[in-house]
């Protein structure tokens, strides 16, 4: 997500050819992955039963996952300052973290989720580094305003 934020309005302006060339690496790659993850699989099934998407979906429903990647996308031609960057990546980072929780405190309950764990809470540190960050930045401008 804060990737997408931060590159995702210069990639939408790089020429067609950039765009391929991309695109060909990351096919490249990810090819390379998958030949690496299935050449130590014992067997597509348990591949299927622990890939990263799967345990990942198993936390939120996959049509959300998607609609919480693709906002940052759009978001990201609204955001003009690393100021404004960093703290937009708190926000979907704590978003995501915070729809999943929610989801897993209605199907198991609050206690079952913060203390029996249906839900792993360290997902929110994910959001801390982001979060921190933004203080800074607020802290430096009443800083300076206050001088």
């Amino acid at each position: 997500i804060p990737i997408s934020i931060l590159f995702f309005k210069h990639f939408y302006r790089f020429p067609l050819k950039k765009k391929m060339s991309f695109f060909a690496v990351s096919i490249t790659t990810v090819i390379l992955f998958l030949y690496i993850c299935f050449n130590k699989v014992g067997s597509l099934e348990h591949f299927y039963r622990h890939n990263p998407f799967e345990l990942q979906n198993r936390q939120l429903p996959f049509a959300i996952s998607s609609i919480l990647v693709i906002i940052p996308l759009l978001y990201s031609f609204k955001t003009n300052t690393l100021k404004s960057i960093i703290f937009s990546s708190f926000i979907f980072l704590f978003l995501s973290v915070s729809i999943a929780f929610l989801i897993s405190v209605f199907k198991y309950g609050f206690s079952a989720s913060l203390f029996e764990s249906s839900f792993d809470i360290s997902y929110f540190n994910i959001a801390l580094p982001f979060l921190l960050v933004s203080l800074i930045f607020e802290y430096k401008v009443l800083l300076i305003s206050n001088n």
